[in-house]
């Protein structure tokens, strides 16, 4: 019977040592679902890890593993694939002697990858993680290379003379050396925007005399020799510190990028299979491309170039020349020609009547007379950055969704619009402009900054309060009146009504120490023109017209919160012979009327693995002051909070709060927020068409109006920006009680 009992036992003891030791049930679980369970225990045994020469944990991503130890029983895989492991810190593949493939890319928190001798071992990506060292000393036969994205100060590729693909973007590196790999195909060494590093210094390419694809683009080399690389097909240099750059033999090249580098002299003219040259804001005099006729894609600008001959060029779609010393641009023979910058030259005059295929143009510069966009009736973006004319007729582009000025002066009409879809509309850098007329009837999303003597804007009647904002939330004027009553051309003779609002908050009458409210409506009637204005930032509005019988009145969102002295104001004048009036008004409170209002305004849309901005507009439509906290609430596994302006009083994941004093009737206060959005092939992935949730609330007791003290907003994630794209911020459903 003992004998028995010994022998049951020591059964017991080895099925137990047979088990491959697995900490992690979510490790566990995934194995077992992969079908490494042959037997069906709910275990791995030895012999079961030991049979598998291939494990692909790609199909198990719904396992949310933090440990993969016992790993290292699998000893004969030949494939590992375990991507997007964002939990696991460390992986060793030491004992896997067999192995020739692995993927462990996208493990953003591995710091440790642990190699022994891997004689087969041909493709390692280990790119988006967390290393800081890599020792590829026993992968001697390596062919395929991407540890992009990771933290490696330094990189030693001696042994690795099979490689054929690096791959190390993103990678704080000072030096690289490749040229122990003479038979590399692939390089990218480019850098980007690695916090803490001045990135390559020195590349060491001697040798690698079969490479057509080298990317080094934003590092700090001086030199680089390219010349013996004849079998280019693919160069970008970008963003370095290169003086001299002979590319005059690569004649296989189809993309050449040179962008960011203190080049003077560069020779393309032999290079005629280029598709794509990329050498802005470099030194460059001279550009000979006249030869280059498979070009479809150029950019040029920010040089010193003064002649530019793109007529032979009829397979070119895309052209920037823009910020040169160019006088003319002959245009004639690009007959597919896509978009076209050329602002900011030395030219006198532009025709572009034979390029309809043009979908974007921007162009002015100081002197420029007068262009003919009226034929170009594939246009969706236009951009107007100054010249002698006043005025831009778009009345026929039916297409066009996007207009930007910028270096214009004195008055500008832009108002000539016929259905077409703008729906973005920027002003900026326009130091000189006094006067500006959008009223097109249609509303436009708007951007304006840095236009310091910008006093009136004739727009919409339901646009009026929007340009307001947009005007007092960027650097121009805070003295302008925004008005739909535009009865004239500035210019010549007219009368000036200008006033001021006083909120009595002591009910001892009025005076210049009262608030002054911003963004209250007056409606402005001259017996023909109907229209209204806002007051600006400083409670003051400013009426011009050349009627000589005009009736102000204020129109308040809620009228019964405030009386109003004198509830109107009829100005009459002799003539229009410039006369001169003043209409102030005096506002107290009616009653106690407690309503603060929230809203969620993203500044422009989400995309994966793209920053995402947002303002959380805090406004007082009632009639007392207000002090208490703003809260908001976001998703933090999807969004890495990048900023908050002001910053939050009070922080927690996924939330933030802000406390505000002094909320005067009618003022607006806004707090900005900043997001990165997670990429797909982060966890958890933010792809295209997912929501993002966002709330804010500020509670207000007894509000006059409770459902607006919060409000959520569901954004839906796109690819790309697409102007005539419209969603409602409250999602796809919007409650009845919010409508109207």
């Amino acid at each position: 019977m003992k004998k028995l009992l010994l022998l049951v036992l020591l059964v017991a003891t080895v099925s137990n040592a047979q088990n491959v030791s697995i900490p992690d049930s979510e490790f566990l679980n995934a194995l077992i679902y992969l079908g490494v369970d042959t037997n069906g225990d709910g275990t791995i045994q030895v012999s079961e890890a030991a049979a598998r020469t291939s494990l692909d944990l790609t199909t198990a991503v719904q396992y949310y593993m933090h440990d993969v130890s016992g790993i290292e029983a699998f000893v004969n895989l030949t494939v590992l694939k375990l991507p997007l492991a964002n939990s696991i810190q460390s992986l060793n593949v030491g004992s896997m002697n067999a192995l020739e493939y692995l993927q462990i890319n996208g493990s953003h928190n591995l710091s440790v990858l642990t190699f022994g001798y891997h004689p087969y071992l041909t493709h390692l990506d280990c790119g988006n993680s967390s290393l800081t060292t890599l020792d590829l000393s026993g992968a001697p036969n390596l062919t395929y290379l991407d540890c992009s994205q990771n933290y490696l100060n330094s990189l030693d590729l001696s042994m690795l003379s099979q490689l054929t693909h690096l791959n190390t973007h993103f990678n704080p590196l000072l030096a690289l050396d490749v040229s122990n790999s003479p038979n590399l195909t692939f390089l990218d060494c480019s850098q980007g925007l690695v916090l803490g590093s001045s990135g390559i210094a020195s590349v060491n390419i001697n040798g690698c005399i079969h490479l057509t694809h080298l990317d080094i683009s934003s590092n700090s080399i001086s030199v680089l020799n390219v010349a013996p690389l004849s079998e280019l097909v693919y160069l970008d240099v970008s963003g370095n510190a290169i003086s001299a750059l002979d590319v005059s033999n690569l004649n296989g090249l189809t993309y050449l990028g040179a962008n960011g580098n203190p080049i003077t002299v560069l020779n393309v003219s032999a290079l005629t299979n280029l598709t794509t040259l990329n050498c802005n804001l470099c030194l460059i005099t001279t550009l000979d491309v006249a030869a280059l006729t498979n070009l479809t894609s150029l950019s040029c600008s920010g040089n010193q170039i003064g002649v530019l001959n793109v007529s032979n060029l009829s397979n070119l779609t895309y052209l920037d020349c823009s910020a040169n010393q160019i006088s003319s641009l002959n245009l004639q023979n690009l007959n597919v020609l896509n978009v076209l910058y050329c602002q900011n030259n030395m030219l006198a005059n532009l025709s572009v009547s034979a390029n309809t295929t043009l979908h974007g143009l921007y162009f002015g510069n100081p002197g420029l007379n007068t262009v003919d966009v009226g034929m170009l009736t594939n246009l969706t973006g236009i951009g107007y950055f100054g010249g002698l004319q006043q005025s831009l007729n778009i009345s026929g582009l039916s297409l066009l969704s996007s207009v930007a000025l910028s270096g214009i002066s004195g008055s500008f009409d832009l108002s000539n619009f016929n259905g077409q879809p703008v729906s973005q509309f920027t002003l900026y850098n326009n130091p000189d402009l006094t006067y500006l007329n959008i009223k097109t009837g249609q509303h436009v999303e708007a951007l304006f900054s840095n236009n310091p003597v910008l006093t009136n804007i004739c727009t919409n009647e339901d646009d009026i309060q929007y340009v307001t904002d947009h005007m007092n939330n960027g650097q121009n004027n805070f003295d302008f009146t925004v008005s739909s009553y535009c009865s004239f051309t500035p210019g010549g003779s007219y009368n000036t009504i200008s006033g001021v609002f006083h909120l009595d908050a002591n009910n001892d009458g009025c005076t210049a120490t009262d608030v002054i409210p911003p963004s209250v409506k007056v409606s402005i009637n001259d017996g023909t023109i109907v229209g209204s204005t806002f007051t600006n930032s400083l409670g003051s509005y400013s009426v011009y017209s050349n009627g000589t019988n005009i009736v102000l009145t204020p129109q308040l969102e809620n009228p019964a919160y405030f009386n109003v002295s004198p509830t109107s104001q009829t100005m009459t004048f002799p003539d229009d012979n410039n006369h001169v009036s003043t209409a102030d008004f005096c506002m107290t409170a009616n009653g106690i009327h407690p309503d603060v209002e929230v809203t969620i305004v993203p500044l422009h849309p989400a995309r994966p693995g793209f920053d995402a901005d947002y303002n959380i507009i805090l406004k007082n439509k009632g009639n007392q002051v207000f002090a208490g906290a703003l809260d908001f609430s976001y998703n933090d596994s999807v969004l890495d909070l990048l900023s908050s302006v002001p910053l939050a009083d009070a922080q927690s994941l996924g939330s933030l709060s802000w406390n505000y004093t002094g909320l005067n009737p009618f003022a607006t206060q806004i707090f900005h927020v900043s997001f990165n959005v997670n990429s797909p092939s982060e966890t958890p992935p933010v792809n295209i068409n997912d929501v993002l949730d966002f709330t804010a609330s500020a509670a207000v007791a007894n509000d006059e109006t409770p459902a607006d003290n919060s409000f959520t907003l569901h954004q839906v994630v796109v690819g790309s920006f697409d102007p005539n794209d419209k969603h409602c911020l409250q999602g796809d459903v919007v409650p009845t009680a919010q409508i109207g």
